[in-house]
């Protein structure tokens, strides 16, 4: 079995729409997949459908930005819903995906007055959907800073090609808006409520792949973790370092009594995070009996 549970798509930061990353995963052999788009569920329901054409068993999933201050937390957390069931999570996304569209206005504008030039949002949407698919007519989006990015370097010629996404963050006007994200905790509630299954992502990066930190640090923030409500910690791909860290995430969610998932977070062509061929697992969501 090769499962790959950590996927986006252009309704996030991804370059590819949930058709073509099914048609890609068929292509490689995945037996089960999982769309987590950026606090966005909208491509979730082509992406079952797709997978059902091609006998791909595939699961609604979503990841979500927020915080956990009480231990220095600002990255996401993944829900899955195999029962079916995303409603109130949703909702919620709506209203992240509604803020994100105001913020990614706001930075327009900041970018405009940075690089005095003429910006406009619809430009940036332009650019951001490319080619739709057919049947598909103004979709609804989740817009982050890497639009912005790409906007400006490959539409606007504003930023050397090349340039590296973290220079580009640390540009001054980005820090002019803070992104007010939920609670680790709320976050989990909403999954749950939906019978869905909290789990977090790649949890190497918490320690910037730092094996030795990990291995010190990690059995105190993984029990947090499990403490709120986390079932699972995630498999990831950190390029030379994947077997040590997973190994470690391993033997942390062995000691803890929590599951271990497999994703390879790919983002698609042409983006830094292009990674369906580099890692999958051989191990299905383990709460389908739930």
């Amino acid at each position: 079995m090769k499962v790959n549970l950590h996927m986006h798509s252009k309704y996030s930061d991804g370059t590819r729409w949930p058709e073509e990353i099914i048609a890609r995963s068929s292509s490689l052999g995945l037996n089960q997949v999982a769309l987590t788009d950026h606090d966005c569920l909208e491509g979730v329901d082509t992406f079952l459908l797709a997978a059902k054409e091609a006998g791909i068993q595939a699961i609604a999933g979503v990841e979500i930005d927020c915080i956990a201050p009480e231990i220095k937390y600002n990255s996401e957390v993944l829900g899955y819903f195999p029962l079916g069931n995303w409603t109130h999570i949703r909702d919620f996304c709506l209203g992240r995906m509604q803020y994100r569209e105001k913020r990614i206005k706001r930075l327009i504008s900041l970018a405009a007055d940075h690089y005095k030039t003429e910006l406009s949002f619809e430009e940036l949407k332009t650019h951001k959907i490319g080619t739709l698919p057919p049947g598909l007519k103004d979709p609804l989006l989740s817009y982050s800073k890497p639009d912005l990015y790409n906007y400006l370097m490959t539409e606007k010629k504003l930023i050397p090609k090349g340039t590296d996404y973290g220079v580009f963050k640390k540009l001054k006007f980005l820090n002019q808006d803070k992104d007010p994200k939920p609670l680790v905790q709320e976050v989990i509630d909403i999954i749950l409520r939906d019978d869905g299954i909290p789990i977090l992502p790649h949890p190497g990066l918490i320690f910037n792949r730092d094996v030795e930190k990990m291995n010190a640090e990690g059995f105190e923030i993984f029990e947090w973790f499990k403490n709120v409500g986390i079932l699972a910690l995630e498999c990831n791909y950190y390029e030379e370092k994947t077997n040590s860290i997973n190994n470690l995430t391993r033997k942390f969610a062995r000691n803890l009594g929590l599951k271990i998932t497999w994703g390879s977070d790919c983002h698609g062509p042409g983006h830094d995070s292009d990674t369906m061929e580099k890692f999958w697992g051989h191990q299905g969501l383990p709460f389908l009996d739930r």
